[in-house]
Order: structure tokens, then C-alpha cells, then sequence
């Protein structure tokens, strides 16, 4: 009994740390928090799934490194990066887009400048 409990223990704590990643459902598009911009790994929202608000330089560590869709409820803009620590070209996405499109891989994200 000891075991199965400490078990669920570390699960529940590594589900926690992962920085919002869950495994997107077929109502994921509905899932995405106000002032949030959520990337997954599958086509239309699907596989893992990670909220952020401000980003992120690495998205190894939130488990949805290379992500291939998104979807804003953001109130401004975001900048995706192919590259980690920001590098590469980026991609802009604007205020709020709820219905979410396919990117070119993602590893990294933060709010736009200028």
C-alpha cells in the first residue's frame, strides 16, 4: 500500500513541475486559458499540451519542445522560435486565435517587442 501511494505521489509532483503539460483532448481548443497562448505537439490540438503566459526559452522543460499548433488566448503578441533561448527567425502571433493553426516547430516563446 505504501509503495502504490508514494507512486501516485511522484506522479501528481511530476505532473505539476511539467509547467502545465497535459495530453490535449478532441475539446482542447476550448481548454486554452484567458491570457494564455497554448502549444501542442499534435495537429489540431492534440498530443501534449502547454499554457504559458510569458514563454518560455527552453520547451523541453515544459515537455512540448518542437510544437507544431497553437492557440492564443492572449491579449498580446507572441513571438515563436524555432531555435532555444529565442534564436532563429521568428514567427509572430497576434492578439487571440481561438480556432489555432499548424507553426513551424517551436522551442521557445516570448512576448514580441517593438
Amino acid at each position: 500500500m505504501r509503495a502504490t501511494t508514494s507512486a501516485a505521489v511522484l506522479a501528481a509532483t511530476a505532473l505539476l513541475t511539467a509547467g502545465f503539460a497535459t495530453e490535449a483532448s478532441a475539446t482542447a481548443q476550448a481548454t486554452c486559458p484567458a491570457g494564455r497562448i497554448c502549444l501542442y505537439t499534435g495537429e489540431n490540438a492534440t498530443g501534449r499540451m502547454a499554457s504559458f503566459e510569458w514563454g518560455s526559452p527552453d520547451l523541453r522543460g515544459q515537455g512540448v519542445d518542437r510544437a507544431i499548433w497553437v492557440i492564443s488566448n492572449h491579449k498580446r503578441g507572441m513571438c515563436l522560435f524555432p531555435g532555444y533561448n529565442y534564436t532563429g527567425d521568428s514567427s509572430g502571433i497576434g492578439e487571440t486565435v481561438s480556432r489555432g493553426f499548424r507553426v513551424t516547430p517551436v522551442s521557445s516563446l516570448k512576448p514580441c517587442t517593438g
